[in-house]
């Protein structure tokens, strides 16, 4: 089968969108099937990536620092994918791309969306009180479940704002965890004695944008701290907030390794920590937290969005706590840090993380994506590749 993944707001930097890309695009080469992924880039390139060919083609940044890039010239996307002829779309966009991919979708190509953001939840504390965020989020949702097959959520939260507007053709696909690269340190002594005499070790990963909330885990820093307790929060990402987040850091014992582009680096600090903070409370699903699980390392999450959902009835693995502003919020993941540092939980968390595969995602991904084979116009090159030259 032929298969484009079809995303904006993707850069080599990037984290989830990124990783769930890379993870099942990898996969579904291993199963068989010729895999390309048109994204944008700074200027067009096409690159191989385990097997996916990666086609960047010259978009613009988007205003605010974000880096973030977006296809707007939506013609050339269009003109290359009436040359690639997919059988399949999987789409991770709800902005510039959807029109693209419901073209090829009355031509006969399945369309499987998958829904990494919600959109309400997202906007809230960016756009102007003046402006109709469910409306907004609704129309967009519509556009994108009339386009797809299926509309691929992972977790009960993103699913809502779909189930919202009627939408029939959800279909719930729990993301996966790399348990080859993040696994357990082979030797850490976590003895109530040996834990008893050292810092708590913590580490928060995201990206450093308002809506990660990177500032509640010095928050929770900072609580530890006055609670009399010696604590080290390392923090793992880059972002606007950089700046901000330094200057609340001074004089506290914070490290900022920026982006860590190697997995198993990333891994090993993860590995290393005691209790990783993830207080996002817009996230649809949790890559990071799930990866630190896997890691053996317990979690601090909010009641909001979907990160709870994913330690909801497993108290030994992590805590959820109660969300609200920064400084409510660190009160309680600081209690949660000091009750999880009292028992051992590694290897429960590494058990409850060993439940997620990217083998069973991209399975699941693959079903929804088979049906009869599709009539396509025109011609495709032997070998089903594109050039520069082509992508012009």
């Amino acid at each position: 089968m032929r298969i484009v993944q079809l995303a904006n707001f993707h850069t080599p930097t990037s984290g989830g969108l990124r990783t769930v890309l890379d993870e099942l695009g990898r996969r579904y080469v291993e199963a068989g099937h010729r895999v390309q992924r048109v994204v944008p880039g700074e200027y067009d390139e096409v690159i191989d990536l385990h097997g996916v060919q990666e086609i960047r083609l010259r978009a613009p940044l988007l205003p605010g620092g974000s880096g973030y890039r977006m296809l707007v010239d939506v013609g050339r996307v269009d003109e290359l994918l009436r040359r690639l002829r997919p059988e399949a779309i999987e789409l991770s966009d709800k902005t510039t791309l959807v029109r693209s991919a419901g073209r090829r979708a009355r031509i006969g190509a399945t369309v499987v969306s998958i829904s990494h953001e919600r959109i309400d939840a997202i906007l809230g504390g960016r756009a102007p009180s003046w402006v109709p965020l469910v409306r907004v989020a609704d129309h967009r949702n519509a556009r994108v479940a009339r386009v797809s097959q299926a509309v691929v959520c992972c977790s009960e939260f993103a699913a809502h704002e779909f189930r919202r507007i009627g939408a029939t053709n959800v279909r719930r696909v729990p993301l996966g965890v790399d348990l080859s690269t993040f696994r357990p340190a082979l030797q850490t002594d976590r003895s109530a004695s040996v834990a008893a005499a050292r810092p708590i070790e913590l580490v928060t990963v995201g990206r450093l944008s308002p809506e990660k909330r990177p500032a509640h885990a010095v928050h929770v820093l900072r609580r530890l701290i006055d609670d009399g307790r010696a604590a080290h929060l390392t923090i793992i990402g880059d972002g606007p907030l950089r700046a901000e987040l330094e200057r609340l850091s001074v004089g506290l014992p914070v490290t900022f390794l920026g982006h860590v582009a190697s997995r198993a680096a990333l891994a090993e600090v993860l590995a290393a920590a005691d209790v990783c903070i993830s207080p996002c409370a817009v996230e649809t699903f949790g890559l990071s937290a799930l990866e630190a699980m896997a890691c053996g390392t317990p979690v601090v999450v909010p009641d909001a969005g979907a990160l709870h959902e994913l330690i909801a009835d497993q108290p030994s693995i992590g805590r959820v706590v109660t969300d609200g502003d920064a400084a409510r919020w660190s009160v309680g993941a600081a209690a949660a840090v000091t009750d999880l540092m009292r028992r051992d939980v590694r290897s429960l968390a590494r058990t409850h993380a060993e439940r997620f595969s990217w083998e069973a995602a991209a399975e699941a991904m693959l079903s929804l994506m088979v049906r009869e084979r599709p009539r396509h116009e025109g011609q495709v090159s032997e070998d089903g590749r594109v050039s520069l030259a082509t992508v012009g």
